[in-house]
């Protein structure tokens, strides 16, 4: 779903923070990163998109880059 979001509005950071928290719950969290990073090139100020990338490199055992 958010994949045609994606494709038809790619400016849409929304989009790309929602896909995220996705493949977070599906345990993909790498995927989940990519997804937060885009988001923040679109907007860098998006809450959502800082915490969720936060707490996904907590689980991935990233604490140090976690805090950033």
């Amino acid at each position: 779903m958010y994949n045609k979001t994606i494709q038809f509005n790619p400016d849409d950071f929304r989009a790309y923070v929602n896909k995220g928290i996705v493949l977070g719950i599906l345990k993909k969290y790498n995927l989940a990163l990519k997804a937060f990073d885009a988001a923040l090139k679109l907007n860098i100020n998006d809450y959502k998109a800082h915490l969720n990338k936060g707490l996904t490199l907590e689980k991935l055992g990233k604490y140090d880059l976690s805090l950033e």
